[in-house]
């Protein structure tokens, strides 16, 4: 009897611990969900003090602003890390005007992700073929690859004569400290050996890592190519700085946020900062992790995340490799990065600098997304990447270690690929008003759009019928999925391709009419002071839904 009691106890408690369990996934991913769809705000005034920052090659454009803000130029770029000083090279190199381009930052020039990272000039070809591959198929993953490891060459070609940059062409090594992942890893060259020949990749077994590399017996395997290693900020200040040299059209303004960007009737757009306004015809956000702030359709598609970098001081017994050799430590479903400096002008081996940890977090990762603020270090990350090397260089490694400097960085995530857009503007961004006329909007199927009339059952195409909204239940908890019995949802009607829709916009003037689509996109009507008279517009469902079930909805 006592041991059936015992037997019951422990199962109670069993169940207990997986219902906590379920419960504590559930809020964590609820809260998740809440702050990734969240205002990102501003870039902190105040965030911890990167390595890369140090000592600045050109001390004068840290904190460079002009002493008025211009009213009108023709570009106003927001951000100026690698991608901003990118697209502004490229558009006055390429210009054949003298472009007045305004460079607007918040905090110190480049002080943001590009002057956080991990230094690297890196894309594992093996894992990425495999990834894009699933996803795409085989010869749209390629030709992903390969554009991405044109980079290194890229990058090197820029860094040319600027040595401050450290641009640096290095052996690259994958440590592997799980079975599970080498196994995985060394299926992965093999497919991307016969897709992409021209990348060379060496697959390393456990001995021969550890000897040829001097790790222990914690690394099971490891797989090396050909990347890349630099010093980030100093490269892309040399950007800047030669620009300002070459283009007189060309002004930076740090501790410069821009707040509101406003489009104007006249099709141009007014940027509204703490120093003043500018009107500028064309506005570039290269915001990265902060671009849902002022570009409010992005939000929950384009995340911040937070990222842990550090610069060490290795053992006195680490292997000497020049600054020519970077280092991924993995282990799933994360991995560390490193990289090492050149040696210093006294002989000594280069600083380590050494990022990841990210699913070493309280909550496995889950605390680390939806995170906007770089001004504080998180112990636990910190903690993995202090003994990471050591870990798996050990006796390699001795004494003489120290910790020069740790530091966060925000990193903007996206669900599948980086994404550049261009964000529609066809009407001015302004509150709607508080009482609206009757508004009509109709809509229908296209046989021939190009003559704009309708479809009956004779056409070609038959005419789609107006999809009716499902009366929403309520919102199912996380609870809910684990249930025996699932209601099954009633199939969606997918118009076959290619589907037009033709929004007819009626009215006045001060209706606020606009296209289901904005009011579907964005749950509002915006103000229609822009409009002179019926306007019709069209859209092709591709576009904007990618096959899925056209739903409009007012």
């Amino acid at each position: 009897m006592g041991s059936v009691i015992s037997t019951l106890k422990s199962t109670a408690s069993a169940i207990s611990y997986g219902l906590k369990t379920v419960l504590t996934l559930h809020k964590q991913f609820s809260s998740l969900l809440e702050r990734a769809s969240s205002e990102p705000g501003f870039p902190v005034p105040e965030p911890t003090k990167s390595y890369w920052l140090d000592d600045p090659p050109f001390p004068a454009l840290c904190d460079i602003q002009d002493d008025k803000l211009p009213s009108e130029v023709d570009i106003v770029i927001i951000g100026s890390g690698i991608t901003g000083a990118a697209v502004t090279k490229s558009l006055l190199e390429l210009s054949d005007s003298n472009l007045r381009v305004v460079v607007c930052e918040a905090r110190q020039l480049c002080s943001g992700a590009t002057g956080r990272n991990g230094g690297h000039i890196k894309s594992a070809p093996y894992d990425e073929f495999a990834m894009f591959k699933s996803k795409l198929g085989p010869e749209d993953a390629r030709r992903i690859v390969r554009f991405k490891r044109r980079h290194l060459e890229m990058i090197k070609q820029l860094g040319k004569g600027i040595e401050v940059a450290e641009v640096r062409e290095v052996e690259t090594v994958d440590v592997f400290v799980e079975r599970e992942d080498f196994e995985k890893a060394k299926k992965q060259v093999e497919d991307v050996r016969e897709w992409m020949p021209e990348e060379k990749h060496r697959v390393w077994e456990a001995e021969e890592a550890r000897k040829e590399f001097g790790m222990n017996e914690l690394a099971v395997g490891a797989v090396t190519y050909t990347a890349g290693a630099l010093w980030p900020y100093r490269l892309v200040t040399s950007v800047w700085n030669d620009l300002l040299k070459r283009f007189s059209g060309l002004s930076i303004n740090t501790h410069t946020p821009v707040e509101k960007v406003s489009h104007n009737s006249d099709g141009s757009y007014t940027v509204t900062t703490p120093r003043g306004v500018i009107k500028a015809k064309h506005v570039i956000h290269t915001t990265n992790a902060h671009a849902a702030q002022l570009l409010p359709p992005v939000r929950g598609c384009v995340v911040g995340a937070i990222a842990h970098m550090s610069a060490q001081r290795p053992g006195s017994s680490f292997p000497p490799t020049h600054g020519n050799r970077s280092w991924s430590v993995i282990y799933s479903p994360g991995f560390d990065y490193i990289t090492q400096r050149p040696d210093r002008p006294d002989g000594t081996a280069g600083d380590l600098m050494i990022g990841g940890g990210f699913f070493r977090s309280r909550e496995d990762g889950l605390d680390q997304v939806g995170i906007w603020d770089d001004s504080k270090n998180h112990a636990l990350p910190l903690m993995h990447i202090r003994g990471v090397m050591p870990s798996i260089y050990e006796p390699n490694w001795a004494s003489g270690s120290s910790l020069i400097k740790a530091w966060t960085g925000i990193i903007g995530f996206t669900a599948f690929l980086p994404a550049t857009l261009t964000m529609s503007q066809t009407f001015r961004s302004v509150s709607p008003p508080e009482v609206r006329p009757p508004t009509r909007l109709g809509f229908f199927r296209a046989a021939t759009p190009l003559f704009g009339r309708s479809s009956t059952p004779s056409s070609p195409r038959p005419a789609s019928s107006m999809m009716q909204r499902r009366a929403e239940g309520k919102r199912r908890s996380l609870l809910s999925l684990l249930g025996r019995k699932r209601k099954r949802k009633e199939p969606e009607e997918i118009p076959r391709d290619p589907v037009r829709l033709n929004f007819l916009f009626v009215g006045s003037k001060a209706a606020g009419q606009t296209s289901l689509l904005f009011r579907s996109r964005y749950g509002y009507f915006p103000d229609s002071n822009a409009f002179s008279r019926p306007l019709y517009e069209t859209y092709v469902n591709e576009r904007f839904y990618h096959n899925q079930p056209v739903r409009m909805e007012l």
